[in-house]
């Protein structure tokens, strides 16, 4: 059931310098959600509950329809704040479109706040939105009413509070906010009016590489008032439709990461993908990717030499938990004991770096503190699902020397599995 009603719009911004959304581009929900519901859990509805600060309660009216922090009785000189936000997929390249309504439903809005934002999976925040009920304005990207004042008001909404309607698009490959409307009704179903002012950029509140989340926050002081949130919806659509990975002429691996985009390797004929999920000083243990990543993953790819692949550009990815394996976004300059991408006598694997070593974008290294031995050795061999791969071992014909899967050179002494002369021995 919904109490209040939305009009029309009082104010479209066309943000100059800004490119616009394309009539033919193709959006893909990544999350939705009008709290219609008989639990007032807000986990039931994807929400976790952030800071907290003073006597608030956040739960979902089921009646209204409508995820609410209420502030209970107030305590002359108390401040009281509440925060929570729901997860998505990583958008981490393309556009995003957000709509959402936002209110100050109470009896009186004197020095409350309301503000719904964008983040990544950390809270930095890109875009964020803010209503002041004590002033009736509209902030924009700031963390303080007393800049980025930008939009006005007018009406009864000081004592009435207000439902605002926002709808957002996000151009994240240029860090620009695209477009922005707002429309919005007073708690009697009135049309509030009012009037831009000081509006000059239309830049991410901060830099980020990809957004995952997005956030309700509100504060007051004084007085006893609830916020609400209601009618969510974001989608988003990738930039471009695939990236291109080419193995040298050398070898058949590479250790890989792309900053910007998510990518899908679920379907790459003749490429697969591995993440490191351990690594004890001698072994690194892989598990093969059959999903999309997100924008900045490390990764170790197995292909043919000589040989590009497109790889899709996914809307949006899982982030991974298990991996070890740390992304290069910019070249980075080695601690002792970190673990950079390499080969032994044709065996993928990692050696030890010294903290001279550097890392070129791109790539992906193993962080010394994800190596569990405390006696590290100079070359961790990879572990695919239970065997080490060689990609080549160059002997010439009168070369008897024998190595063991690690690449390592072993004498006649030695018992197992060794490769002599290019082929594999069991002794």
């Amino acid at each position: 059931m919904r109490k209040f009603l939305f009009h029309s719009a009082l104010a479209t911004i066309m943000l100059t310098g800004a490119v616009s959304a394309q009539a033919d581009d193709t959006y893909t929900t990544v999350f939705k959600q009008d709290f219609t519901g008989t639990s007032t859990a807000i986990t039931d509805y994807g929400f976790t509950a952030g800071t907290t600060q003073g006597t608030v309660t956040q739960a979902v009216d089921t009646e209204a329809g409508r995820l609410k922090s209420t502030y209970g009785e107030a305590v002359k000189g108390e401040t009281r704040s509440s925060d929570c936000y729901a997860t998505f997929n990583a958008v981490s390249s393309g556009k995003m479109k957000a709509t959402f309504t936002f209110a100050t439903n109470i009896s009186n809005s004197d020095d409350t706040y309301a503000s719904v934002y964008l983040a990544d999976a950390e809270g930095t925040k890109a875009f964020e939105i803010m209503y002041s009920g004590r002033h009736g304005y509209m902030y924009l990207n700031t963390k303080s009413t007393t800049e980025g004042e930008f939009f006005a008001l007018t009406g009864d909404t000081h004592n009435r509070g207000c439902d605002i309607t926002v709808s957002v698009t996000l151009d994240i490959d240029n860090q620009k906010i695209t477009d922005l409307s707002i429309s919005s009704t007073d708690s009697k179903g009135t049309t509030i009016t009012g009037d831009l002012k000081n509006f000059s950029t239309d830049a991410f509140a901060n830099k980020v590489s990809s957004i995952s989340r997005i956030g309700f926050y509100t504060y007051g002081i004084r007085y006893d008032f609830v916020n609400s949130l209601d009618d969510i919806s974001v989608e988003a659509t990738a930039a471009s439709s695939s990236v291109d990975i080419t193995f040298g002429n050398n070898y058949g691996y590479l250790s890989y990461c792309n900053a910007e985009q998510a990518l899908d390797f679920s379907n790459v004929d003749g490429l697969t993908a591995y993440i490191i999920t351990s690594a004890d000083g001698t072994t690194a243990t892989t598990e093969k990717v059959t999903s999309a990543v997100p924008a900045g993953t490390g990764l170790i790819l197995e292909g043919k030499k000589g040989t590009t692949y497109s790889v899709p550009v996914a809307v949006s990815a899982d982030a991974i938990s298990n991996n070890l394996l740390k992304g290069v976004t910019s070249t980075y300059t080695c601690e002792e004991g970190d673990y950079v991408f390499g080969a032994k006598s044709g065996t993928p694997g990692f050696y030890y770096a010294s903290n001279s070593k550097t890392v070129k974008a791109g790539k992906a290294y193993i962080p010394a503190a994800s190596v569990t031995a405390s006696a590290k050795s100079n070359f961790i061999t990879l572990n695919f699902d239970g065997t080490t791969k060689i990609s080549s071992v160059s002997v010439s014909a009168t070369n008897s020397e024998s190595y063991n899967l690690a690449g390592q050179r072993v004498n006649n002494s030695y018992n197992g599995i060794v490769i002599k002369n290019g082929k594999k021995i069991i002794k």
